[in-house]
């Protein structure tokens, strides 16, 4: 039987430790060196991703200002699936347990691989899924745009603050009816392997009252 190991509050796990950054790892892309094909297929991959990407958000940023993220949210989950198609040029699918209920709200808790894991994972089901974001994201060019305008909770730059902060956040969602999406490693794995999770998400979860179901994103790590 494995033990399990209880790290303290604001104790870091290093590297070599923490199966998301060490290195050695089966499927490990970091090191490997891309020949030419590999390279203008990652070219074609952002150009008919970012094709779609910056004017679907562009529309979809003046839309969540106007009509509410809320009453977009079909043509959202389209985005998505259409995102990941034309940015990776895979195929998208979805296994939802069937004890998910789309009349509940949920904490879903998903691996974090890049800053696609939000599309990867929202048309998988129905439910309206805020995101939660570092408050710094905001500034970046067309994505922290898109991200602010639907209403994501923003995760303050002050450690100190970010648990009374998200749980205020997510409290507002639950109040209108919205499930949450989060990524409680806090950092995206560099080696394709999921690292260890934070306390807060669930600290919060426990405190709202709300289911927290795990989630499952692959493929996306071997893909970008």
């Amino acid at each position: 039987m494995t033990e399990t190991r209880q790290v303290p509050t604001g104790v870091q796990i290093p590297d070599e430790e923490n199966p998301a950054k060490a290195k050695g790892q089966a499927g490990d892309w970091r090191d490997e060196k891309l020949g030419l094909k590999d390279k203008l297929l990652a070219a074609a991959c952002w150009a008919t991703g970012s094709a779609w990407l910056v004017p679907s958000t562009t529309v979809m940023t003046l839309a969540h200002y106007t009509v509410g993220s809320h009453a977009i949210d079909p043509f959202s989950r389209f985005f998505c699936r259409t995102l990941v198609a034309t940015a990776t040029w895979s195929k998208w699918e979805a296994h939802v347990h069937p004890d998910i209920r789309e009349d509940e709200q949920y904490v879903f808790a998903q691996n974090h691989i890049n800053h696609f894991d939000f599309v990867s994972m929202y048309p998988a089901t129905k439910h309206f899924k805020q995101g939660i974001e570092l408050e710094t994201h905001f500034k970046y060019p067309v994505y922290g745009w898109f991200m602010k305008s639907r209403g994501t909770i923003p995760v303050p730059a002050d450690r100190d603050r970010r648990l009374i902060a998200v749980e205020e956040g997510m409290k507002k969602e639950v109040a209108a009816g919205r499930s949450v999406l989060a990524f409680p490693e806090g950092t995206r794995t560099l080696s394709g392997r999921v690292g260890p999770f934070r306390s807060g998400i669930f600290v919060a979860a426990r405190n709202l009252g709300l289911k927290v179901i795990p989630t499952a994103v692959t493929g996306m790590y071997d893909a970008m």
